[in-house]
């Protein structure tokens, strides 16, 4: 008898934590997930400005801090040249606000192929160029017919190369012992012909272009320095690609969901049939089926201890966020983000200054191949040869998101631009459940 009370009174307490966890956010500390979010939750704090019509996109923003969906984030939209939402929340991020810096992960891939563009209108190189032409020693293995926009588009067959790049590499792209020119030059290329000609290059895209660039520009800068001398100077803006010691003190980490949160409200679910949340669904899946053995993007690169893994406490670390990976570790802020795509929306120009041609820009928007399979994300995609995913979110529309959630898009054809950043990472990738009730919240100017 008295066993039995003990294990009815367990298997009360388990559905009591398992319901708790069920109803609470990812970011709510547990005393407040076990008090139904009663006790010990932490004050929430939104601030910024909202022009007129664009109420309901706030209190969209608003409700992810009140369910406990993000710690940091901070939301920027412009319109006609115009910043007509500018704000930031925080859920137990004590110090955050509008000017707060964190890893925007792959969002910074909307970014470096405005390198490219510059680079194209000085006459320096075109889009259109077999990589070869530029770095001659590219060509081996069977790469010289591979071109410039290939890379952008994600049809170069470098999502991984022959070895993983080593940590040491990584941090030091030039490093003597594996220089990362040195692994490229020796890879092999590889499309998965059955699937797609597509496979997301998540790491490399960045790194690939990089080495193009310090071989074009007539000052041997890397990718890095040309987007701070070229736009966030200029701009007046804070968006690094590779972050500076003076500028940790405005940088804070990526956290991750709990494990038991994402055991209870991911893995679960998942292997139960139940999961309805389709990015979740999504990013579970892309991980755990067949195809994710045979397609190497996800292998890419080895973390500091030599596994194989891209992980976002590995991306804390000082070393990486100071290395210069142009398609992984831009550190921003949304409205620094925001203004440089403002900028690109108005066809490279802002405040009367041109910062790129219109032609320059009409050209990386070009489209010259249709929606294909990607061999990695399991998803059709559009591309335009500049590198942009075109109709991903809303349609005319292009950018691209960062792993946790963070989302950058904009609109030439509207002249419009929407930015979110935060530092609770989801396991979300092109937008989640926090952006698509944003969006869904903006006026129909955005949307129709």
């Amino acid at each position: 008898m008295q066993l039995r009370v003990i294990i009815a009174f367990l298997v009360v307490i388990v559905a009591y934590i398992y319901s708790a966890l069920l109803f609470s956010g990812p970011f709510d500390p547990l005393v407040c997930c076990l008090t139904y979010r009663t006790f010990g939750c932490p004050a929430i704090i939104i601030d910024g400005q909202v022009a007129e019509g664009f109420e309901s996109s706030k209190s969209a923003f608003r409700v992810q801090f009140e369910t406990g969906h993000s710690k940091g984030a901070q939301w920027v939209l412009w319109e006609n040249g115009k910043e007509v939402v500018n704000l930031y929340g925080s859920y137990g991020e004590d110090g955050y606000d509008s000017d707060s810096l964190q890893t925007v992960f792959s969002s910074t891939k909307a970014f470096a192929p405005l390198v490219i563009g510059k680079l194209m209108e000085q006459g320096l190189l075109d889009i259109y160029d077999p990589v070869a032409k530029h770095w001659p020693e590219f060509a081996a293995h069977g790469k010289e017919n591979i071109t410039i926009t290939e890379i952008l588009r994600h049809e170069a067959g470098l999502d991984a190369l022959s070895e993983p790049i080593p940590w040491s590499t990584f941090i030091d792209l030039d490093n003597k012992e594996k220089p990362f020119h040195k692994l490229v030059e020796d890879s092999d290329p590889v499309w998965y012909h059955n699937i797609s000609r597509r496979s997301y290059h998540g790491i490399t895209i960045g790194l690939l272009l990089n080495e193009i660039v310090k071989r074009v520009d007539p000052l041997k800068r890397n990718l890095a320095q040309v987007f701070h001398e070229e736009f966030t100077k200029p701009l007046g803006v804070e968006f690094f690609i590779g972050l500076p010691d003076e500028k940790f003190s405005k940088f804070f980490p990526i956290s991750e969901w709990p494990l038991y949160y994402t055991y209870v409200n991911a893995i679960i679910p998942f292997m139960t049939g139940t999961l309805r949340d389709p990015v979740v669904l999504h990013a579970m899946t892309i991980f755990s089926n067949d195809r994710s053995k045979i397609v190497r993007g996800i292998k890419a690169l080895r973390g500091p201890d030599g596994e194989i893994s891209f992980s976002v406490p590995n991306s804390n670390r000082r070393d990486s966020v100071k290395t210069v990976s142009p398609a992984t570790n831009g550190v921003s802020n949304a409205k620094s983000m925001a203004k440089i795509l403002a900028m690109v929306a108005n066809y490279g120009q802002l405040d009367g200054k041109v910062y790129l041609k219109r032609e320059t820009i009409e050209k990386m928007l070009t489209v010259s191949t249709p929606p294909m399979e990607d061999a990695l994300m399991q998803m059709q995609t559009l591309f335009t040869d500049g590198g942009w995913a075109k109709d991903i979110i809303l349609k005319s529309y292009v950018g691209w998101g960062g792993l946790g959630g963070s989302l950058v898009q904009f609109s030439p054809q509207k002249n419009q631009v929407f930015v979110y950043v935060m530092t609770g990472a989801t396991m979300g990738g092109l937008g989640d459940r926090r952006t698509i009730s944003m969006i869904n919240g903006l006026p129909t100017t955005f949307t129709e």
